[in-house]
């Protein structure tokens, strides 16, 4: 496994490399992918569409059993025009979040057929499963950033963020007053008779 890892890893250093030197733009899609990170966390398409079709149930039993209460409640009754009122909201709710799980699973099919698509462009089987393709993407980012860190080259402007800047190092003037008196308390220690005594070799008696 390891072996793999520094393979792919040398591969990808020789493309980035190659990109740098050809074309640096062609890179700025990997700040792109930076989203996979999180939607590999959690994402899944299968799971989504399964939870908008159980929220269309619920709401179709949610209709259902408004419309049941309404019928078993005796018409003349002062209950019963509570109830109704009652029944009202809840249908007016159904409604208004019917609409909205509709919107989700227009919603919901697109994205499948999308994905149905991204599979096929990229060779993946149709059964692979949104999570594992997205967590496949983002170690992929992750590897190909890594890569872009380890370029000897300029960078493009595109990734030039990616890479941190090495920092100067601090000359005296720019240290904290902490620092300096520390430099200070040294100095007169390097200076001080005491530490010339103990520096110097012992003599025999």
């Amino acid at each position: 496994k390891q072996w793999y890892q520094r393979r792919v890893r040398g591969l990808l250093d020789f493309i980035v490399e190659q990109a740098v030197l050809l074309d640096g733009d062609c890179l700025k899609f990997v700040n792109d992918l930076e989203i996979v990170h999180s939607a590999s966390a959690s994402s899944s398409i299968v799971a989504l569409a399964a939870e908008v079709d159980i929220m269309k149930q619920d709401m179709n039993k949610l209709s259902m059993k408004a419309n049941d209460i309404s019928q078993k409640c005796p018409p003349d009754s002062q209950a019963h025009r509570e109830l109704e009122v009652f029944v009202d909201d809840v249908r007016s709710f159904v409604k208004f979040f019917q609409q909205n799980v509709y919107l989700l699973g227009e919603q919901s099919t697109k994205m499948k057929s999308d994905y149905s698509k991204v599979l096929e462009r990229f060779g993946e089987s149709p059964n692979t499963d949104s999570e594992e393709f997205l967590k496949m993407l983002s170690e992929f980012q992750t590897a190909l950033v890594d890569s872009i860190k380890r370029c000897n080259h300029p960078l493009p402007a595109c990734v030039a963020h990616l890479k941190p800047q090495s920092k100067p190092p601090v000359s005296p003037h720019g240290m904290k007053p902490k620092q300096m008196m520390q430099m200070d308390i040294a100095s007169s220690l390097m200076n001080s008779s005491l530490f010339k005594r103990t520096a110097q070799p012992d003599i025999a008696t």
